[in-house]
């Protein structure tokens, strides 16, 4: 018998996952929250057509725009004193005094009503409490549900448990049309209160449940946050989100009582006794919720998961804009009915979920009060707007209940257009949940503040190099005189990168004459720093402007020579005069003529290289064969200096020299930026030589470096008509390159079909090494480390897990470079971050936020690969979802099941589950006398899966 119980248990947990992918650790929250739901709507299923039909058969369809605005005014502070509750009450506590206080209240109008005492108000007073407790209990509901799961939780499961009000919807609007004629209407009050007592029992269920430890819920420890909340309405203001949210709700809700108002007006016209009115609304409340059953279970997961949060909205407003067009056309009680139910099946199935979804971005303290306020008293606020707009349009105007469509088109509209609005601010909600932003620099700095210079000062003197360059950065144009001290002292720093930022600031201090301080540099060890020194002497020396050529040029050391002679290749190219120009060639064939005699091979090689550069600054074509020459140097150091000088040439007669350097590891990113430098003159040559396969591989590879350096729509669609080159390593470079270029020039054109051709190819790609990742890491833990003879074996089996490990994040990065040339690049990279991240939580949302931005066929490829950040979690449910099944040695398996390890035991169940083969099932046979209970669980779930 307990095995029977054991295996019908079995074989729920199996139906849930299934039907509703209802996980390990999720099914008892499910469903206690499923049936909570249901008794709630049950409940409020009976007491609503019981309600309405006694308020129409007392005062007629003319009343309902007044009983609209009583309700407004009495939810208003009713909303008020909610927000204040929440502030000193925790969730448990506040539902359960809600139903507590529902059931002494339904009980009292029940005496009212049948002893006839103030029955006229009585009727008006329980239209409002009804009203009220329909918003507040679903509102706490909903609240609870986004309390104890997470964003990815939400989306699998708000199906499943949300179909719980649609049941519950069906169960008590036909109770109520089969009670309502044979016990009287007022007498299903108690048919209600027995509904709420069943609330209070799952209530207590829920939490008693999380003492013992049966569940994973979170409750208690969310509970917290629904105290010490601000004031709701400036929180609601204050976010983007969350106003449009508000304002969604109250449009939807406004067109909803347009839509109840048409419906109740014909349907009482037509049906004259109140209990025959119960029995009728209870009868169309129960048909309207088996097509929001049916909605929900096969449209809602299908529709939200292929069109995302935004496009669903959009189903509800539509339907019935078509429903209030055919009222207005036929106003007959059949088209009330079809209008009730596009309003209803879509209000309580793919709209909910839309827009319980659409609240997931906001953290939970906000949306804890915020959601409640905006259920509360955004609804009733609209529900008395449309009774205003009621009563002058019957009452002040007196027209038909046809012309009501005139205004519910104009609503339905406004609608449309904030579901667009609101769309765009989930994703961009998202967006900034998984942004990581750099701290900027300041921009404007208030040197009047003693203590502000006094700080830049100090860090300018005792700083260390980093903060001293940052601060560098930030006072580069202030140009303020009290900042000269700190920059003389800087010019004794040993670090390059600050004494040439310190001599370029110094430049323009031009009434200030530092030259005696900066004159010591001129003998730097390195070039560019003597090459600064000296333009800044050049410069702010009035003796040294038009003589410097004459005093330094001629200098026995060589190293103020060099400097002299780069001083004054920029300066001839400035002037552009010919006798500059002719002095400066002479000068350089001189050099180089020189340095054959000279015997020290240090001015030999600075020589040359200052010489090669001046070629470059000052574009001495009758000098250029001296370059080429000097781009096959011995040396490392001046051939660096002549690719520095032919891209200083912009003469694209130098390209194919400089694409064979690409190969040089120490010399590529020399060439990469002189070849950059040609633009576009230089493409056509690094397309052919990207497409040749006789150019050596490594050229090819940083070629592709280059195009990317090239900020033009040629080099795009160069690199996108090469993307079919077979060499496999040569074409992620391409990827890459093209992912860099759209970083840097996103204006520019990169849509292309082969880009979705080759996200599916590496998503194949991924899948393939995922799985044989998958048997390794079988493989693997069936060794064992100690043993020395299998030792070896050990170690290459790890090295090998590593090694596929490192090939699938960097396949994964592909994946997200070619996304981003579909999709906003910065939106993809944060995303890739985010799923990167050791955070739960970020990974969470960020999978959420891909699942918003992707298109439906990317969508079902990417979302699946993006879960599988924490490979060890989900890799055989991923493999099983594409249809992998992998076989693993017998013996391998058997040794995890006899293991003293519980985990390694449940794992090893878990992979005979997804394997799906019946050579396990010895195995599972054996596990069911296994002294731990949960592994007699997981074997047991397995018997019905081979058939036992």
């Amino acid at each position: 018998m307990f095995n029977q119980l054991k295996i019908h248990h079995v074989l729920i947990q199996d139906i849930l996952y299934k039907l509703f992918d209802v996980r390990e650790g999720e099914r008892r929250r499910s469903l206690w929250m499923w049936l909570y739901i249901f008794c709630i709507i049950s409940a409020l299923m009976i007491v609503k057509p019981m309600v309405n039909a006694l308020f129409l058969s007392e005062f007629g369809a003319e009343r309902l725009p007044q009983i609209f605005i009583l309700v407004a005014v009495t939810a208003a502070g009713v909303a008020v004193l909610y927000s204040n509750l929440l502030k000193t009450s925790n969730l448990h506590t506040l539902i359960k005094r809600t139903l507590y206080l529902s059931m002494v209240l339904f009980l009292l109008f029940w005496f009212l009503l049948t002893f006839h005492w103030m029955e006229r108000w009585s009727l008006y007073i329980l239209y409002i409490i009804v009203a009220i407790f329909a918003v507040i209990t679903s509102s706490q509901f909903w609240i609870l549900a986004n309390v104890i799961f997470n964003a990815r939780e939400a989306k699998r499961l708000f199906g499943f448990i949300g179909s719980g009000a649609i049941v519950g919807g069906i169960v008590g609007g036909y109770l109520t049309k089969i009670l309502a004629p044979l016990i009287s209407s007022h007498n299903l009050i108690f048919i209600f209160l027995l509904f709420l007592i069943g609330c209070l029992f799952i209530l207590n269920k829920l939490w008693s449940g999380h003492k013992s430890g049966v569940d994973n819920s979170p409750i208690p420890k969310r509970n917290s946050f629904f105290k010490k909340l601000e004031n709701p309405l400036s929180i609601i203001l204050a976010s983007k989100h969350l106003t449009l949210i508000a304002a969604l709700i109250g449009v939807s809700v406004l067109v909803g009582k347009l839509v109840e108002y048409q419906y109740s007006a014909i349907a009482s016209e037509r049906i004259i006794d109140a209990d025959q009115l119960t029995a009728f609304f209870g009868f169309w409340l129960s048909n309207l919720n088996i097509a929001t059953l049916l909605i929900q279970l096969f449209l809602t997961p299908r529709i939200v998961g292929v069109f995302g949060v935004g496009t669903s909205l959009f189903f509800m407003p539509v339907a019935i804009l078509v429903g209030t067009i055919t009222i207005f056309v036929f106003p007959e009680l059949w088209a009330a009915i079809l209008v009730k139910l596009f309003d209803g099946s879509l209000k309580n199935s793919l709209n909910k979920s839309g827009m319980e979804l659409l609240t997931l971005p906001i953290a939970s303290d906000i949306k804890a009060q915020a959601k409640s306020f905006i259920d509360v008293f955004v609804d009733s606020f609209a529900t008395g707007i449309g009774g205003i707009l009621l009563l002058l349009l019957t009452g002040t105007f007196n027209a038909a209940t046809r012309h009501v469509s005139f205004l519910s088109l104009i609503f339905i509209s406004l609608w449309i257009y904030l579901i667009t609005l609101a769309r765009k601010e989930y994703l961009r909600t998202f967006r900034l949940k998984i942004e990581s932003r750099e701290i900027p620099l300041p921009s404007n700095i208030d040197l009047s503040n003693d203590s502000i210079l006094g700080g830049i000062l100090k860090v300018l003197s005792e700083g260390n190099d980093k903060q001293i360059l940052q601060t560098l950065a930030m006072i580069r144009y202030l140009h303020d005189p009290r900042m000269l001290p700190g920059l003389r002292r800087l010019l004794r720093s040993p670090s390059t990168l600050i004494l040439s930022e310190v001599l370029r600031q110094l430049a323009d201090y031009v009434t200030e004459d530092l030259g005696e301080d900066v004159k010591p540099l001129l003998t730097h060890e390195n070039l560019d720093i003597r090459i600064e020194a000296l333009m800044y002497l050049a410069d702010n020396r009035r003796d040294l402007r038009k003589n410097i050529l004459t005093l330094y040029i001629e200098h026995p050391d060589y190293r103020i020579r060099s400097a002299a002679l780069l001083c004054t290749a920029r300066k001839s190219r400035e002037s552009g005069t010919a006798t500059d120009i002719i002095q400066l060639k002479n000068r350089v064939q001189l050099e180089l003529i020189n340095i054959q005699t000279s015997q020290d091979s240090q001015e030999i090689i600075t020589m040359k290289r200052c010489c090669a550069r001046s070629i470059g600054e000052a574009r001495l074509k009758d000098l250029y064969p001296f370059l080429h020459y000097l781009l096959q140097d011995s040396e490392p150091e001046v051939v660096a200096s002549a690719i520095i000088g032919a891209g200083l040439t912009k003469e694209t007669e130098f390209g194919p020299a400089l694409i064979q350097l690409l190969r040089d590891s120490k010399l590529w990113t020399f060439s990469q930026t002189a070849l950059a430098s040609f633009g576009a003159d230089i493409v056509n040559v690094l397309s052919s030589h990207l497409r040749n396969p006789y150019v050596d591989r490594q050229a090819r590879l940083n070629i592709a470096k280059v195009l990317a350096s090239i900020e033009l729509q040629y080099s795009v669609d160069v690199l996108m008509n090469n993307l079919d080159i077979k060499d496999r390593g040569i074409r992620n470079h391409i990827i890459s390159a093209l992912y860099q270029l759209r970083l840097r020039a996103p204006q520019l054109n990169y849509h292309d079909p082969v880009i979705l051709k080759l996200i599916h190819k590496e998503a194949s790609e991924y899948l393939n090494t995922l799985a044989f990742l998958y048997t390794q890491m079988k493989q693997t833990r069936t060794l064992d480390e100690k043993d020395i003879n299998r030792q070896l074996l050990y170690e290459s089996r790890n090295k090998l897990v590593d090694t596929l490990e490192k090939r699938l994040d960097r396949k994964l990065e592909r994946i997200f470079h070619l996304l981003g040339l579909k999709y906003p690049p910065s939106d993809i990279e944060n995303a890739y971050a985010g799923i990167r991240s050791t955070d739960a939580e970020l990974r969470m949302n960020t999978i959420e936020f891909l699942d918003n931005l992707l298109d439906a066929d990317l969508k079902k490829v990417v979302i699946p690969l993006a879960e599988t950040a924490v490979i060890e979690d989900v890799i055989a449910k991923t493999l099983q979802r594409f249809g992998y099944n992998m076989t693993e040695e017998f013996e391998s398996m058997k040794n995890l099941l006899e293991s003293d390890d519980t985990t390694l035991k449940l794992r090893a169940l878990s992979l005979i589950e997804h394997l799906d083969d019946s050579r396990y099932v010895p195995l599972v046979l054996n596990a069911l006398n296994d002294p731990d209970e949960t592994i007699q669980r997981k074997a047991l779930h397995l018997t019905k899966k081979f058939g036992l």
